[in-house]
């Protein structure tokens, strides 16, 4: 579709994988326009200073700030490399109540689970600096149904 297109993950696995993906493409002569690097979402800026692409038209973040440890300074790297007028979509991110449903599994398998409220995210969004924030669905979700927000910069 003529987009260019940077990932991140932690995960050493992921980027070989998805590695191997850009291999296919180019196999099947699709121009490789794909690129991936292992870096934290909370210092997404700083991993990509010394790279061509240093800003973005959009981030989107799929299932994964409830993960992050520090979500505030996640968005806060999301905005430090946003284009003026991008945007930000965060999508599929689990509800208030996942925050009291996954405390056990967190405590058990060391690792962070959090969710949210569509309110505190707006809210923080707006205070850092976003604009034209919008619920894309599940706008009455009443705490049970994932997020779906956009916020543009």
């Amino acid at each position: 579709m003529g987009f260019e297109v940077t990932g991140t993950t932690l995960s050493p696995h992921d980027i070989e994988a998805a590695n191997k993906r850009i291999k296919s493409l180019e196999c099947k002569g699709l121009s490789r326009s794909l690129k991936y690097y292992q870096a934290p979402m909370e210092t997404i800026h700083r991993s990509l200073e010394n790279e061509e692409l240093q800003t973005f038209d959009c981030i989107f973040v799929y299932e994964a700030l409830h993960h992050a440890y520090d979500w505030q300074a996640t968005i806060s790297s999301c905005f430090k490399c946003l284009k003026p007028g991008g945007w930000l979509l965060i999508c599929k991110e689990p509800n208030i109540m996942h925050t009291l449903i996954s405390y056990r599994v967190s405590l058990i398998t060391k690792t962070h689970e959090i969710g949210f409220s569509n309110q505190a995210l707006i809210a923080f969004l707006k205070k850092h600096g976003f604009h034209n924030c919008k619920e894309l669905k599940n706008s009455i979700a009443f705490g049970i149904k994932p997020i779906w927000l956009a916020a543009q910069k």
